[in-house]
Order: C-alpha cells, then sequence, then structure tokens
C-alpha cells in the first residue's frame, strides 16, 4: 500500500482520492480476472440528447445506435418527452462442434429510458418522428400563445 501525499495546507482532494480508488479497484479485478470484463447481462445507458427551442416548435435529436425502430417507445405529454426501448439479448442454443466457442462475448441485451422536460406546452396531435441511421428525430409543435412572451414597461 503507498502512502499519500497530504498537503497541509489544503487537505485531501476528495474527487482525487475517489479517482484513486476507482483506478486501485479496476486494476485489482483485471489482476483477479485477467483481461476479461465482468459479466453483464442487461446494461443500461441514457441516450445523448439535443433539444432546440425554434419559434413554433421543439427539435429532439437522440442518438440511439443499434435499436431498431420497433424497439423505440415515445410518449409524449403536454411538456415532457419521454423515450424508452429494450433490446432483448439473441440466445441461441448452437452446438460447440458446429459453430465454435465464444472467447469474448460483449453483445448483450440493452435498455434506456429518458425524460426530457419542455419549458412550454406542445401539441401531442401534431408530432412528427423520424428514425434514420441510429438517430431519432422529433418534432414536436408549440401551442399557440404558450411560448415565451417579453412585456415592455
Amino acid at each position: 500500500m503507498s502512502l499519500i501525499r497530504r498537503d497541509r495546507r489544503w487537505g485531501i482532494d476528495p474527487f482525487q482520492e475517489v479517482s484513486r480508488l476507482e483506478n486501485e479497484m479496476r486494476n485489482l479485478f483485471s489482476n483477479v480476472f485477467g483481461d476479461r470484463e465482468l459479466a453483464v447481462t442487461d446494461r443500461t445507458f441514457a441516450p445523448l440528447v439535443d433539444v432546440r427551442e425554434l419559434e413554433t416548435e421543439f427539435i429532439v435529436e437522440a442518438d440511439i445506435p443499434g435499436f431498431k425502430k420497433e424497439d423505440i417507445t415515445i410518449d409524449v405529454t403536454s411538456e415532457t418527452v419521454e423515450i424508452s426501448a429494450e433490446q432483448k439479448a439473441e440466445k441461441e442454443e448452437k452446438e460447440e462442434k458446429d459453430e465454435g466457442r465464444y472467447l469474448r462475448q460483449e453483445r448483450c441485451a440493452f435498455k434506456f429510458y429518458r425524460a426530457i422536460s419542455l419549458p412550454s406546452t406542445v401539441n401531442t396531435e401534431e408530432i412528427k418522428s423520424t428514425f434514420k441511421d441510429g438517430t431519432l428525430t422529433l418534432t414536436l409543435p408549440k401551442l399557440p400563445g404558450t411560448g415565451k412572451k417579453r412585456l415592455k414597461l
């Protein structure tokens, strides 16, 4: 175990200590299990999302690579967009002699959920969506009279 140098003026940086601990744990597991990752059967992530506000609508773009559009669910209320998807792992029983054996298998089931609050009310009847090349695009028209208004005094 190594000694931690302590700066007497400022003390120990807690963020640096957490990072150091994380690295030590990662090294410990890599020494015990070798190069292999720990087995994970179900992974959750949050997609990257861009939300733009135009004068009459909101545009929401989410990167969802590896999913089919049948796997994606979109729920919209007047002020919230919820995007979720689940991709089940395909499990096939194969005989080792015909298909070989896995040396490394990292692809598995993925799922995500993302809720986005909008600053004004949208017209849920006129929403448009497209899904192309792993990017989901939602066009959410604003209801008239619900946007931001600047008053002059």
